[in-house]
């Protein structure tokens, strides 16, 4: 690969690529594979106003201070309100998609419908 073909931003790159390999590889390790979900898909459930759905901020307390998503919860707030919230589509998101798919796979085992949101 030349210094042309490498990609802009190549540290997220190879972290997708880390995520992508990790979910790849969840059921050899008795997890679960988990579904991305992509921008446009979660936009249009936004403009449905879809309210099937729950949208799970699986980062530190000091990003979620810096900014997040309209409507999201913290993971600690979705554990607290999980029987209320039974039936949800659960989609994680994190800075890379590293922690949402921890997170989504936890869901899972837990019995929630889940998406990982990296896009």
């Amino acid at each position: 690969m030349t210094t042309a073909e490498l990609p802009r931003r190549p540290v997220i790159w190879l972290a997708h690529r880390f995520v992508a390999a990790m979910n790849w590889a969840a059921p050899l390790y008795g997890r679960r594979k988990i579904q991305k979900i992509t921008t446009n898909q979660l936009q249009n459930l936004h403009a449905k106003q879809n309210h099937s759905f729950v949208l799970v901020d699986a980062r530190s307390e000091a990003e979620i201070a810096v900014s997040t998503i309209p409507n999201a919860i913290k993971q600690t707030d979705f554990w607290a309100r999980q029987k209320e919230l039974s039936g949800k589509l659960v989609i994680a998101y994190c800075t890379v998609g590293g922690r949402s798919l921890l997170f989504a796979q936890r869901c899972a085992d837990a019995g929630f419908e889940c998406r990982n949101y990296a896009d």
